[in-house]
C-alpha cells in the first residue's frame, strides 16, 4: 500500500519537538512521491526556522508552484516544549489534534484557526495558534485513516468514537 501520509518528528536544537501530520490528496505514487519532496522540504526549512505561521506561508508557497495537477496536502504542525506544556501550532485543513487527560474521559480538539490546505491558495497568511498543556495531557495526531477505519461490520470509527477511544485510554 503506497500512500500519501507523511509523519515526521524532529528535536530542535533548544530541546522542543516539532511534530509534522500531513495528507497529500490522492492516491499512490504520484501522492507518495509528492509527500517525500513535501517532508525533506519541511525537514530543511524546519531547522532553520521552525515557527509555524513562517514555515506554513513558505510550505504553502512551494507546493502551489509545485502542484501543476491541483494536489494539495492537509497538515497540522506543532512545536512542543516538553519542560513547559506550551505548544505553538498551525493548522492547514487538517484533523484537528485531541487534547487528552490528565483524568479518564477528559478529551477535547484543540482550537486555533484553520486555514486552507497548503497549495490550495497561494496568497494565504499562515498563523500559529498557542494552547498550553496541564500536567498529565497529551496531544493526539491523527490523519483521516483514523476516523474512515472500519469495524469488521463495517461500521466507521469517524471523530466521536475516535474521542471516546482516546479519553477512555488510561495514561
Amino acid at each position: 500500500y503506497v500512500a500519501g501520509d507523511v509523519v515526521d518528528i524532529t528535536r530542535l536544537p533548544d530541546g522542543r519537538l516539532a511534530v509534522l501530520v500531513a495528507d497529500v490528496s490522492g492516491k499512490g505514487v504520484p501522492a507518495a512521491l509528492f509527500g517525500a519532496k513535501f517532508s525533506a522540504d519541511f525537514e530543511y526549512l524546519a531547522q532553520a526556522d521552525p515557527e509555524g505561521g513562517a514555515l506554513f506561508n513558505r510550505l504553502n508557497a512551494i507546493v502551489t508552484r509545485r502542484s501543476k495537477q491541483g494536489i494539495f496536502i492537509t497538515a497540522v504542525y506543532a512545536v512542543i516544549d516538553p519542560a513547559s506544556g506550551v505548544v505553538d501550532f498551525v493548522n492547514a485543513g487538517h484533523l484537528p489534534p485531541v487534547i487528552v487527560g490528565p483524568r479518564e474521559g477528559g478529551c477535547r480538539l484543540a482550537g486555533g484557526s484553520e486555514y486552507p490546505p497548503l497549495g490550495v491558495m497561494e496568497d494565504t497568511i499562515y498563523r500559529s495558534a498557542r494552547l498550553k498543556l496541564v500536567p498529565g495531557e497529551r496531544i493526539v495526531f491523527m490523519t483521516d485513516g483514523v476516523w474512515d477505519a472500519k469495524s469488521p461490520s463495517g461500521a466507521r470509527l469517524g471523530p466521536e468514537r475516535a474521542q471516546k477511544i482516546l479519553a477512555d485510554c488510561p495514561e
